[in-house]
C-alpha cells in the first residue's frame, strides 16, 4: 500500500533521508520507506507457487495507436487478469531515442518520460518491476534509472547489479555493459562485478537461480555469437556453471526465443527482446534452439518447488510455445522434455515465397558486410585481408603477366567460364533437386549461394568502379589504376569474386573434405585460368577470391540453420531463414 508523507515519523535519520528523496523526486508522494516497501515480492504464506514476466528492448517513444509498445502493454495487462503476477522483470533498452538518431535513455529520475513511456503503461499492473540497464540507456544517465526507484511505485533498481529472491528462485541482476570491455562502445569497464556476482551466487540456497541482464551469452538473433556476446559468453560461462544457474533471460535481440546451451549443463536461455521497440529476424539452430518467433511479445514464468514454466505470450493470452523445465527431487540441474518448435525457411514455404525474400535480406547483408572492416571489433580484421593481400601482389602483377604466353588464351578464358557458370548450375540444380526431395537442406545450400553471389556482386561493382583498373592488354599493360570508372575493368575479378564465394557457401553447408577440396579447386582454376587468359592481372582474382570467400562464410554463418554445432565466430551474426508469423 502507498502511504503519504505524513504518515511517517519526521525524526531523527529518515527526515534526512525524506529530503534526500524529495530533492531527487520533487513530485515524490509517498514516503521513502514506502518507496523501498515496493521493491519486496509478497507472497502468500502458504503461497505454492510465484510468477512473473520478463520483456526488454520495450522503450519505443513511438505512441499511437499503432505504437507496439503500448500494444505489447496491454496484453501484458490482459494476462495478468487471468494470470495474477507477482512481479516483472525488465530486460534494459528501457528507453530508445526519440528520432533514429536521437539519444535513448533518460536525463533525470523526474524525466517527462518515465510517465508516459513507463508509469503509465505498466504501473496499472501493481506489481514491482526489477530492471537492468541496456545499451542505449547508456545514452543518457544512468544514475536516473537507480534515483526512479524512489519516485515510482513499481521501478526497482537498486543498483546496476543487485539480487533478490520470490519463492523458490533467487534472481540475480547484471549490468552486461559494464562487466565485460567493448559490450557497450564508451562505457567504463567494472572487474569487480563478475567478482559480487560470484559471491551472490556462491551464497545463495534457493531451490532456482535466475541471472539475467541485457546482453545474452547465447543468442539466435540478429546479433548473434558476434564479438560482443562471445566475450560475455567466455567471461560468465565458469561462473554460471560452477553455481549452477538454471536460467539466463535476456533482451538485446528483438525477438522471442528459447535456446538450450550447449557447452554449460542444465542452464537454459530466454531471449525476451520483443517489448516495443522493433523486430528483428530470428535463428532456428536445430539441436539449439527450442523456440524462436518474429513477434511482439513478452515471455510469462511459473515457478514451484520442483518445476519452472517458461511460456512466450504475444496478441492472444494463449502461449506461442510453452516448456516446462523439471528438477526432480535431489536433483540440480533442469531437465525438460519440450519439442522444438522451429524450422528453416524452406521447409516452412514454398522456393518463390523464399526467393521473394532474398532482397530485403541483401540490404541487410550490405549493412552487415560494410560495416565489418571499419568495425572497432579486432575479431573483424579478417575484412581488411584481400586489401592487404592485394597491395603486396600489385607491384609484381605487370612483370607477371608480361611472362605468360599468349598461345592459349581463349582456352584459358573457356575454363574459367565453365567454371563460373557451371557453379551456377549447382545453385539451380540444387535448388530444384530440393524441392522435388523436400530437401531443406539443398534448398538453403540454393538459397544461401545465390544470396553470396548477389552480395558478393555488390562489392565488386563498388570495387570495380572505384579502382578504374585497365586489364592487361589495355594501355600500357602496366594495369593503371582510375582509368575508367565502369563496370568490366580488371580490378577485382567478378568471375574469381562470384565463384569463391559460391564455393565458400557449399563447402559450408557440406564440410566433407571432399566437398572443400571439390570447391575450393573449382574456385582456384577460375582464378588461376582469369589470369593466363590475360583477363586480370595476380591481384585482381587474390582480392576477388579473399572477398567471394569471406562473403559466403558471413552469409553462412549468418543465416544457416543446418549448422551442427555452435562455434562463437567473430562475423557471424547467424540469421536463419524464418518465414515472419502474422501479426495480430
Amino acid at each position: 500500500m502507498i502511504r503519504s508523507l505524513r504518515d511517517e515519523d519526521l525524526s531523527g535519520p529518515k527526515l534526512l533521508v525524506i529530503l534526500a528523496c524529495l530533492t531527487i523526486c520533487p513530485g515524490l508522494t509517498m514516503a521513502p520507506a514506502a518507496a523501498q516497501d515496493h521493491c519486496r515480492v509478497s507472497l502468500p504464506q502458504d503461497a505454492q507457487q510465484v510468477r512473473f514476466v520478463a520483456f526488454g528492448d520495450y522503450g519505443s517513444a513511438q505512441h499511437g495507436k499503432d505504437d507496439p509498445q503500448e500494444k505489447v502493454a496491454a496484453w501484458l495487462q490482459k494476462y495478468n487478469e487471468t494470470n495474477p503476477l507477482n512481479f516483472g522483470l525488465v530486460l534494459g533498452d528501457n528507453f530508445y531515442g526519440w528520432k533514429p538518431f536521437g539519444k535513448g535513455g533518460v536525463q533525470s529520475a523526474t524525466d517527462k518520460r518515465w510517465q508516459r513511456d513507463f508509469e503509465d503503461l505498466y504501473n496499472p499492473l501493481r506489481v514491482p518491476f526489477y530492471a537492468v540497464l541496456g545499451n542505449h540507456d547508456y545514452q543518457r544517465k544512468v544514475q536516473a534509472q537507480i534515483d526512479h526507484t524512489n519516485c515510482s511505485p513499481s521501478w526497482c533498481m537498486r543498483d546496476k547489479d543487485y539480487s533478490f529472491s520470490a519463492g523458490p528462485v533467487e534472481f540475480f541482476a547484471i549490468d552486461t555493459c559494464t562487466m565485460v570491455k567493448g559490450v557497450c562502445k564508451g562505457v567504463k569497464y567494472e572487474p569487480e562485478q563478475i567478482e559480487r556476482l560470484k559471491g551472490r551466487l556462491g551464497a545463495s540456497k534457493s531451490r532456482w537461480k535466475i541471472v539475467f541482464g541485457h546482453h545474452s551469452i547465447l543468442s539466435g538473433g540478429e546479433h548473434g555469437m558476434n564479438g560482443e556476446l562471445e566475450g560475455l559468453h567466455r567471461l560468465l560461462k565458469p561462473v554460471l556453471e560452477s553455481a549452477g544457474v538454471d536460467l539466463y533471460i535476456a533482451g538485446h535481440d528483438h525477438d522471442l526465443e528459447l535456446l538450450k546451451a550447449p557447452d554449460i549443463p542444465g542452464l537454459y536461455v530466454v531471449i525476451s527482446g520483443a517489448g516495443g521497440g522493433g523486430l528483428r529476424e530470428p535463428t532456428c539452430r536445430r539441436g539449439l534452439t527450442k523456440f524462436c518467433a518474429e513477434r511482439f511479445g513478452f515471455t510469462a514464468f511459473t515457478a514451484t518447488q520442483n518445476e519452472l514454466q517458461i511460456s512466450f505470450i504475444s496478441a492472444d493470452p494463449q502461449p506461442l510455445y510453452s516448456c516446462t523445465l523439471i528438477k526432480d527431487a535431489g536433483s540440480s540441474r533442469a531437465t525438460d522434455s519440450c519439442d522444438a518448435k522451429t524450422k528453416c525457411l524452406p521447409e516452412t514455404i514454398g522456393v518463390l515465397p523464399a526467393i521473394m525474400k532474398i532482397p530485403g535480406r541483401i540490404i541487410h547483408d550490405q549493412a552487415a558486410i560494410l560495416r565489418a572492416p571499419i568495425n572497432a571489433r579486432r575479431s573483424d580484421w579478417v575484412w581488411g585481408l584481400p586489401f592487404i593481400v592485394g597491395a603486396a601482389f600489385i607491384p609484381a602483377d605487370r612483370h607477371i603477366s608480361s611472362g605468360l604466353s599468349r598461345s592459349h588464351l581463349s582456352v584459358s578464358r573457356t575454363i574459367s567460364d565453365i567454371g563460373l557458370r557451371g557453379s551456377e548450375l549447382t545453385l539451380a540444380g540444387l535448388l530444384f533437386a530440393g524441392a522435388v526431395t523436400r530437401n531443406g537442406h539443398m534448398k538453403e545450400t540454393a538459397f544461401l549461394g545465390a544470396e553470396s553471389y548477389a552480395n558478393s556482386f555488390v562489392e565488386y561493382a563498388l570495387m570495380n568502379v572505384t579502382a578504374g583498373r585497365l586489364r592487361p592488354l589495355q594501355g600500357d599493360g602496366h594495369g593503371s589504376f582510375w582509368q575508367r570508372h565502369a563496370l568490366d575493368t580488371s580490378f577485382p575479378s567478378g568471375h574469381s569474386t562470384f565463384t569463391w564465394a559460391i564455393a565458400s557457401t557449399i563447402a559450408h553447408e557440406y564440410p566433407t573434405t571432399t566437398q572443400k577440396l571439390l570447391w575450393y579447386s573449382i574456385a582456384s582454376t577460375v582464378s588461376i585460368t582469369r589470369v593466363t587468359g590475360l583477363k586480370h592481372f595476380p591481384s585482381d582474382v587474390i582480392v576477388g577470391g579473399i572477398t567471394g570467400y569471406l562473403i559466403g562464410r558471413k552469409i553462412f554463418h549468418r543465416h544457416s540453420c543446418f549448422q551442427d554445432k555452435l562455434t562463437p565466430i567473430s562475423d557471424s551474426d547467424r540469421r536463419c531463414h524464418r518465414i515472419r508469423m502474422a501479426k495480430p
